[in-house]
C-alpha cells in the first residue's frame, strides 16, 4: 500500500514539474519573440515613413549583435533584393531559403501576422549556426506587397532557457 502511495505522489509531483517547466518555456519564448516583433514593427513603421531608403540603424532591436542572439535584421523587397541590413550579412537575399519562404508567405496573404519560418543553417565567422527567420510584411501606400522585414534569430538564443533549468 505504501509503495502504491509513493508511486502516486511521485507521479503527481512529476506532472506538476512538467506543467511548471512548460509554462516557463512558453513565457520565455513569448517574451523573446514579442521583443523581436516590436523591433520588426518599428522597422516597418520606418519603412512606411522613409520607403526603401530605410536606415535600420535607428530601429530598436533588442539582442542584436554577435552575442545577442539576433544575428541581423534586413529589408528584402518584393523582387527578393536585399535593400537594407543591420548586423552580420547572410548573403544575397534572393538565394537564401529564409528570404524565399518569408516572401512567399507574406505575398500570398495580406495579413498583419508575424511569420516564423523554418530553421536554416547559416555560416558566420567560419561556424555553422542554426537561425530562425521571423518576419513581417511590408506594404506600399496603396496596400500592395512591397517586401518583408526579417530578423534572423539564432536558435540557441531561443533555447537558452533550457540551459538555466535543471531537470
Amino acid at each position: 500500500l505504501q509503495l502504491s502511495f509513493d508511486k502516486a505522489q511521485t507521479s503527481y509531483h512529476a506532472s506538476l514539474n512538467v506543467a511548471n517547466l512548460s509554462q516557463v518555456v512558453d513565457e520565455h519564448l513569448a517574451g523573446v519573440i514579442g521583443e523581436i516583433d516590436q523591433g520588426l514593427l518599428a522597422a516597418r513603421r520606418e519603412y512606411e515613413r522613409d520607403g526603401p531608403g530605410i536606415d535600420l540603424g535607428v530601429v530598436p532591436m533588442p539582442n542584436l549583435g554577435p552575442e545577442g542572439g539576433v544575428a541581423r535584421i534586413e529589408v528584402i523587397d518584393a523582387a527578393g533584393r536585399l535593400t537594407a541590413i543591420r548586423g552580420t550579412s547572410g548573403g544575397a537575399a534572393a538565394n537564401r531559403a529564409e528570404a524565399v519562404e518569408a516572401l512567399a508567405a507574406h505575398s500570398a496573404a495580406d495579413t498583419d501576422r508575424l511569420f516564423i519560418g523554418r530553421p536554416v543553417r547559416s555560416q558566420r565567422n567560419g561556424e555553422t549556426r542554426w537561425e530562425i527567420p521571423i518576419s513581417r510584411r511590408l506594404g506600399r501606400a496603396d496596400g500592395s506587397f512591397a517586401g518583408v522585414v526579417l530578423a534572423a534569430v539564432e536558435s540557441s538564443f531561443l533555447s537558452a532557457v533550457f540551459d538555466k533549468v535543471n531537470i
